[in-house]
C-alpha cells in the first residue's frame, strides 16, 4: 500500500514540476518517465504477492521458503520497516535525479529554440540585405543615352561600365553601376524608396525615359467654373486606362479596380471619375460626325434582304415616324450582316 501511495505522491510532483516549466518536450518525457514507473510498482507489488508467506513473521525469524524455490532453503524474512526503508529510500533519489533531469532538458530546449530564432532571423536579414544585381557588362554607347543631341563625354566611354555595391543607409546593398566617376542606381529600387514614378515613351521612332515624383498633373481653369459645365479639369482624365484598371464591364459600363484587391471590385471614387470624365469631355470634344443610311420616311435605301427574311417600314407611333422592321426566320434579329446597296 505505501508503493502505491509513493508512486502517487511522486508522479503529482514531477507531474507538477512538468506543467510548471511550460516545456512541452519536459511534459512527454515526464509521461514516459510516469509509464515506466507505473510498470515498475506494478511488478513489484506482484512479487510482493507471490512471497507473502515468507513476509508474515515480522520479528526477524525463519520463515519457510517459497514454493517456487527448493523447500529444504531457509531464508531470513526482513521487518516490515526494514522493506519499506529499502524501497522507498532509492525512489527518492530517483524522483531528485528526474527534477534535475527536467530541469536541463528544458534549458536545452529554450536554448535551441533561441539560436533557431535568431539563426532564422540572421537569413532573412540576409535576403533583404541584398537585391537582384545587374548580371551583364556593357560597353557604352552614344545610342544608350536619350536620342536627342548627341552627347559630349570624355574619356570614361573608354573605361566601360563596373559593376559596385551600393550600401543605402548602413541596411542593405544594391547592385549599381559605375561609370568613370558617376554612379548608376537602378529605378527599381528608386521608385520602391522615393516613391517616383518613371515610364519609358516613345516619340517620333526615340525612346526616351520620363521621369516624375507625382502622377497627377496640374492644370489651370481656361475660365469662370459653371456648374452646368465641364467638371474642374477632367475633360483631361482617362481612367480606364489607368494601371488599377481591370477593365469596364459590358453589363454595367464602369471601371473595375484593383487598387486594393487584384481580383477587382467596383471602386466609388474611380467610378465617380469615371463618369464626370466622361460627362466633361461630352461637353468639350466636337460632336460625333453621323450618317443617316435611312429614316423611314425621306431617307430610303437599298437593304440586301437574306432568304427567308422580310424588311418593310412601318409607321411607330412613338416616335411618330416610319421605322425600318426586319423579320428574320427564327423570329429574331437577322442571322447575317445586312449590305447597303446605297451610297455609304
Amino acid at each position: 500500500m505505501f508503493e502505491v501511495s509513493a508512486y502517487s505522491t511522486g508522479r503529482a510532483k514531477l507531474f507538477k514540476y512538468a506543467c510548471t516549466t511550460g516545456c512541452v518536450v519536459t511534459r512527454r518525457v515526464a509521461l514516459h518517465i510516469l509509464t515506466y514507473w507505473s510498470t515498475a510498482a506494478e511488478h513489484t507489488t506482484v512479487n510482493s504477492k507471490q512471497h507473502t508467506r515468507r513476509v508474515e513473521n515480522h520479528f526477524g525469524k525463519i520463515t519457510p521458503s517459497s514454493p517456487n524455490r527448493d523447500s529444504n532453503l531457509d531464508l531470513p524474512v526482513l521487518s516490515s520497516r526494514a522493506q519499506h526503508d529499502k524501497r522507498v529510500f532509492p525512489m527518492m533519489i530517483r524522483t531528485r535525479y528526474l527534477k534535475v533531469s527536467l530541469m536541463i532538458i528544458c534549458i536545452s530546449g529554450f536554448l535551441t529554440v533561441f539560436y533557431v530564432w535568431t539563426r532564422c532571423g540572421e537569413v532573412g536579414s540576409a535576403r533583404h540585405r541584398h537585391m537582384p544585381e545587374w548580371d551583364t557588362k556593357k560597353t557604352p554607347n552614344i545610342q544608350d543615352s536619350y536620342v536627342g543631341d548627341p552627347i559630349e563625354r570624355g574619356a570614361n566611354d573608354l573605361q566601360g561600365y563596373e559593376e559596385i555595391d551600393c550600401h543605402i543607409n548602413g541596411e542593405f546593398t544594391v547592385g549599381c553601376r559605375k561609370e568613370g566617376g558617376e554612379v548608376y542606381l537602378p529605378f527599381s529600387f528608386l521608385h520602391k524608396y522615393f516613391e517616383v514614378y518613371g515610364k519609358l515613351a516613345t516619340y517620333d521612332g526615340y525612346e526616351r525615359f520620363e521621369w516624375s515624383h507625382s502622377y497627377s498633373k496640374v492644370y489651370y481653369p481656361k475660365g469662370k467654373y459653371d456648374p452646368r459645365g465641364v467638371f474642374m479639369y477632367f475633360e483631361n482624365y482617362n481612367v480606364e486606362v489607368r494601371e488599377r484598371v481591370k477593365c469596364v464591364t459590358a453589363i454595367e459600363g464602369v471601371p473595375v479596380s484593383t487598387q486594393w484587391e487584384v481580383q477587382g471590385y467596383y471602386y466609388p471614387t474611380q467610378i465617380a471619375q469615371f463618369g464626370l470624365s466622361h460627362y466633361s469631355k461630352n461637353l468639350t470634344e466636337p460632336e460625333p460626325r453621323s450618317k443617316v443610311f435611312e429614316d423611314g420616311d425621306k431617307e430610303l435605301a437599298s437593304w440586301e434582304v437574306p432568304v427567308g427574311a422580310s424588311l418593310s417600314r412601318v409607321l411607330d407611333a412613338g416616335v411618330g415616324s416610319y421605322v425600318a422592321q426586319f423579320n428574320s426566320p427564327g423570329g429574331g434579329f437577322f442571322s447575317s450582316v445586312n449590305k447597303l446597296q446605297g451610297d455609304n
